[in-house]
């Protein structure tokens, strides 16, 4: 599997095995750079809410925790030159992030989801060179089989589409 796969299907065993091979120390690093949220790793096992050890991380449901507006800001940081990453990794994040071009703009972002009826879709829309950067996020514990990373991406699709 590739990572550009892995990043489309939220392949949770793929990035369990890059993190435990980058380690906690240059993690804790990154996100500290990028002001991620909380920063917080301390539960690098995660929470155990799948069965598979090889399923669980601090991402998913468990210390780390990162609100839309700072998905939103770290993006922007990201690709607007204010982190550390060269232009190359930019780039490659970029392609990766790739959801789909209309005759009028290119629209990157991430799905995201869990299993207690949270969802997003966070990401940037391009449009004759300007960044436009979004984050949709469902919460219904109630409706939770509807709610979905894909729905959020939906909604959001449907919002840039009709309004860029």
């Amino acid at each position: 599997m590739t990572l550009k796969q892995a990043f489309q299907k939220s392949c949770i065993w793929y990035f369990r095995k890059v993190i435990d091979e980058v380690g906690d120390d240059e993690i804790q690093k990154e996100l500290d750079a990028l002001q991620y949220g909380n920063c917080d790793i301390s539960e690098w096992n995660g929470s155990n809410i799948n069965p598979l050890p090889m399923l669980n991380g601090f991402w998913l449901d468990s210390s780390l925790k990162i609100s839309p507006l700072e998905q939103v800001k770290v993006l922007g940081k990201i690709f607007e030159g204010q982190s550390d990453y060269d232009s190359d990794n930019v780039e490659i994040i970029k392609k990766i992030m790739w959801t789909e071009e209309t005759d009028t703009q290119k629209i990157y972002g991430k799905t995201g989801s869990s299993g207690g009826g949270e969802a997003w879709f966070v990401g940037f829309a391009e449009t004759e060179g300007e960044r436009k950067y979004f984050a949709v996020y469902l919460d219904d514990s109630e409706l939770k089989d509807q709610v979905s990373g894909n729905r959020a991406k939906e909604i959001a699709l449907d919002i840039l589409q009709s309004h860029i």
